[in-house]
């Protein structure tokens, strides 16, 4: 399962090893594609102690990777969930030290680093989806709602305009405007008929 377990030395040996690339690791594109890996790696396995420490020394190494920012957003959002949040609090009831801060301070640090990848990668319609739905978790409806038109009108895939047009109608229902949740509700539906979240909100708003 998904949690905050004990870290393990070798990833902290290969960090060290990538250290002595000359001239510098930050201008090494393996360098980068292996942390990258890692990154994804950890995230899989659920290991979120090691990939918080394996994304600090990631941002010191290469300062202007979008990529590497965006790993960082999607570990807080990860940070800011319920399970995380309820692991921790039983962990710390346990006397146990982690290093989880509250789901808002936590959806505050994705939000910093979406902004910050965006500001490298102003294009990236993931980014963007994802700073939209953190800023609607922080109860900021209506700047959810910009970023989220903002992803819909650059004309993202597929997969990110259903994500889009789903999260911009829980931003109009949360601000009351109900015709405009149900379009956008109805617009998530056309592209993926199957899907039950938005079949799901057109139901709740009947």
């Amino acid at each position: 399962g998904r949690g905050w377990r004990g870290r393990s030395w070798h990833w902290e040996v290969g960090r060290l090893l990538l250290d002595s690339v000359e001239p510098t690791a930050s201008g090494d594109d393996g360098a980068l594609l292996w942390y990258r890996a890692v990154s994804a790696h950890l995230f899989r396995a659920g290991d979120l102690a090691e990939l918080a420490a394996h994304l600090i020394k990631a941002r010191e190494v290469f300062p202007q990777s979008a990529d590497i920012l965006l790993d960082s957003a999607y570990l807080h959002q990860e940070l800011s969930s319920p399970p995380i949040q309820a692991s921790a609090q039983q962990l710390r009831a346990n006397d146990v030290s982690v290093t989880v801060s509250s789901r808002r301070a936590e959806l505050q640090r994705a939000e910093q680093f979406f902004r910050q990848a965006l500001a490298l990668a102003p294009r990236d319609a993931d980014a963007r989806v994802r700073l939209g739905h953190t800023l609607g978790a922080l109860g900021r409806h209506n700047e959810a709602a910009a970023e989220l038109r903002r992803a819909i009108d650059a004309k993202p895939d597929a997969e990110r305009l259903y994500l889009a047009e789903l999260f911009l109608g829980r931003e109009e229902e949360a601000l009351g405007r109900r015709a405009e949740a149900r379009r956008h509700y109805e617009r998530a539906a056309e592209l993926y008929p199957n899907a039950q979240s938005p079949t799901l909100a057109l139901s709740r708003l009947a």
